[in-house]
């Protein structure tokens, strides 16, 4: 869910921008800063929570603590508002919190939609995290055109990622064996075959031979996932 938040008022609004100064093009450390935040640090927090059962002071301690982690970054000049106001992030984080209880409880109680959705963004976690680190080590590139901006590999690339990840999830979910993994290899690879044919990628050589078995991890995880889903939670 962070990371569709994310999108929306990073990707599309350009709420804010994040510049750690690690990278040598701008925009990779904007993204960057949005994937420790929304990929590690919030969503972690939440589960930490989940886990020790955390009461309302301590989410409003944690709440507290992002707030003040924002005006530090603020003053450090390594995160600048555009329109964002530290204010939503304070609404927006207590909100994020109440939800995530809301979906942990409805989990345990194996609710069909909620388990499902839990597996596709698991699953769209771990293929989006593959993708940034690609395109972090800058060997693949998304685009329309014969000159593929930044920003426009980001918007694409969450696409490709949802486009992986709902199909194959849905995969494993009805057959978690071997058949299931095989169909959800076939998609990935055929995706990544008619992006090639419609020359939206620009890639490095290395990533045709690693790709593959780098989508057979990824649905090793999805099957991971499914198992602690739909088998292990209590």
């Amino acid at each position: 869910m962070a990371y569709f938040f994310e999108f929306i008022v990073l990707n599309i609004f350009a709420a804010y921008r994040y510049k750690p100064r690690i990278f040598k093009i701008s925009y990779h450390d904007n993204i960057f800063g949005a994937a420790l935040s929304q990929a590690i640090f919030v969503p972690f927090t939440a589960v930490f929570m989940n886990v020790n059962k955390a009461n309302w002071k301590i989410k409003l301690l944690f709440s507290t603590y992002f707030i003040l982690v924002e005006r530090i970054f603020l003053s450090l000049k390594i995160f600048y508002n555009r329109w964002w106001k530290t204010r939503y992030t304070a609404i927006f984080i207590t909100i994020f919190f109440f939800l995530n209880d809301q979906w942990f409880y409805l989990l345990k109680k194996k609710n069909s939609i909620v388990q499902y959705l839990s597996l596709f963004f698991m699953t769209l976690f771990s293929v989006t995290n593959y993708s940034l680190a690609l395109t972090f080590i800058r060997k693949f590139r998304l685009g329309f055109g014969r000159f593929f901006s930044w920003k426009e590999h980001f918007a694409i690339k969450a696409f490709y990622c949802v486009l992986i990840s709902i199909p194959n999830s849905l995969f494993i979910k009805m057959n978690d064996s071997w058949r299931g993994a095989l169909a959800a290899f076939g998609w990935s690879l055929g995706l990544d075959l008619l992006l090639v044919r419609l020359k939206l990628v620009k890639a490095h050589r290395s990533f045709y031979r690693i790709n593959p078995i780098n989508h057979m991890v990824l649905i090793g995880m999805t099957k991971l996932f499914y198992k602690y889903i739909y088998k292990d939670l209590k």
